[in-house]
């Protein structure tokens, strides 16, 4: 079973749009609730990598280029 973060990730990307990444909304209010930076980076790159659709990709990229300052 995945991780519960990428769940809600992914629930997250589908509401997401080119001016508004909810990912990354989803990913700050984690982090205001104490949940461990570098759990929420890795969740995100691993679900960063292999996409298909081009949006989708750079979504979460954003999401984890903003995070990459807690990279393990």
């Amino acid at each position: 079973m995945g991780h519960p973060f990428a769940k809600m990730f992914e629930t997250a990307l589908s509401k997401s749009t080119p001016t508004d990444n909810a990912v990354l909304t989803e990913a700050m209010r984690l982090l205001g609730k104490g949940y461990s930076p570098e759990e929420i980076f890795s969740v995100l790159e691993r679900m960063s990598h292999g996409r298909l659709d081009d949006d989708e990709t750079e979504i979460l990229v954003e999401a984890v280029e903003e995070f990459e300052t807690y990279r393990p």
